[in-house]
């Protein structure tokens, strides 16, 4: 069950804009908090947070409060904080412990980046799978498609994913055939749902290269997965 301000959490994060620091952050089997990837150009880049952290502790005002044993939604609630206030995050990197100090600002997430790497060779980088994604990515490809650009590269580095639907729809570009591209499977149930794609899309010719590396999470490895599988 996931509550109405939850839930508000959760899409502020996904819409493109909030307040914060610019840490995407998941928990590992122990129950510990892990950084999956810092956002490009955001306090938590310019600090030097890197994938793979273990976040012990934040201090938030006079508290300072161990982060075992609580939700993840808890966890990024006293990360994210009103713009020009501090959080102190103490880091376990290794078998080295560290202290951040970083001034939370406006984060804006521009999640479709794309440019000519020459030799008619286009790049498009995907941040994160937000609302507008979708159609920026399709609108990026049409472009180098229409330029007679010979291919693009994918670049899914340090992507910590974002809505399902929207990859979905991403990797439906790149259909060959029909099939699933995706099963979902119900906790504590053997119900499956699953997610049949339309065939042949209108980039399913076009050839690509994906980039990923261990900042690249959920959705992204979906997509590279889906990608790989029908061979491009």
């Amino acid at each position: 069950y996931i509550s109405p301000s939850e839930v508000s959490t959760f899409e502020s994060g996904t819409s493109g804009t909030f307040f914060g620091i610019g840490v995407e952050v998941s928990q590992d089997k122990d129950g510990r908090t892990v950084v999956v990837s810092p956002i490009e150009g955001t306090p938590a880049w310019h600090a030097g947070l890197a994938t793979g952290d273990i976040i012990t502790h934040i201090v938030s005002g006079d508290a300072i409060k161990p982060l075992k044993g609580l939700r993840l939604f808890d966890i990024v609630k006293l990360i994210r904080g009103p713009k020009g206030t501090s959080v102190v995050l103490h880091i376990l990197r290794g078998d080295k412990e560290k202290v951040f100090t970083i001034v939370r600002d406006e984060i804006v997430v521009v999640s479709v980046e794309k440019r000519n790497l020459g030799m008619r060779l286009g790049y498009v980088k995907i941040r994160q799978f937000q609302e507008k994604t979708f159609k920026g990515f399709r609108s990026a490809l049409t472009e180098l498609r229409d330029q007679n650009f010979c291919g693009a590269v994918l670049d899914f580095r340090n992507n910590p994913g974002g809505h399902l639907s929207v990859v979905l729809n991403m990797a439906d570009l790149f259909s060959k055939k029909v099939g699933d591209i995706f099963i979902t499977e119900k906790l504590r149930s053997r119900d499956v749902v699953i997610n049949v794609r339309e065939p042949l899309g209108d980039f399913r010719d076009f050839p690509v290269v994906v980039l990923v590396n261990g900042g690249s999470a959920s959705a992204s490895e979906i997509f590279a997965g889906v990608l790989q599988d029908w061979g491009h």
